[in-house]
């Protein structure tokens, strides 16, 4: 039996998550700059009166590479973790809504969220189907509030 259809993720959340470690590495070379700048410079000589030295190319070299190395490995976990998580699809049932976590595995909604997610779930009330329920409750119906079927259309297209 089909799992239903996957709905394919808006590629929003990606390019955020590029940005974001784009700035990163960007920040992480602004550092390896400075270093470069500072051993051409010899700002040790000119802000803090030390004798002027020539140029340490082996210095500056090692500890570019330990930047980069330190940056990487800032960097590269925490955009693979963030990535695998947004770019992962979630089947969700059109009936009782529960999602499906393995192959033959389905958790309530609220389970899912507290378990492979760091997000927190709330209940809440949009503006529409407060409106919708209100009027019901109002006109005095018993079963206001109670959760409505989704329509014949919404599961056939």
């Amino acid at each position: 039996m089909s799992n239903g259809v996957q709905a394919r993720r808006l590629p929003a959340k990606r390019h955020v998550l590029e940005r974001i470690a784009l700035w990163q590495l960007g920040c992480v070379f602004a550092i390896v700059a400075c270093i470069w700048f500072c051993e051409i410079c010899d700002f040790q000589a000119l802000f803090f009166g030390s004798e002027p030295s020539d140029i340490n190319w082996q210095s500056a070299g090692m500890m570019s590479v330990m930047v980069l190395g330190f940056g990487l490995a800032a960097v590269a976990p925490v955009h693979i973790y963030h990535r695998r998580n947004f770019s992962k699809s979630v089947t969700i049932c059109s009936y009782c809504r529960r999602v499906q976590v393995k192959p033959e595995s389905w958790d309530q909604i609220e389970m899912f969220f507290a378990n492979e997610t760091h997000a927190t779930y709330s209940h809440g009330v949009c503006p529409d189907c407060c409106d919708k329920v209100m009027s019901a409750y109002r006109s005095g119906r018993k079963d206001a509030g109670a959760r409505e079927p989704l329509p014949t259309e919404v599961l056939v297209s």
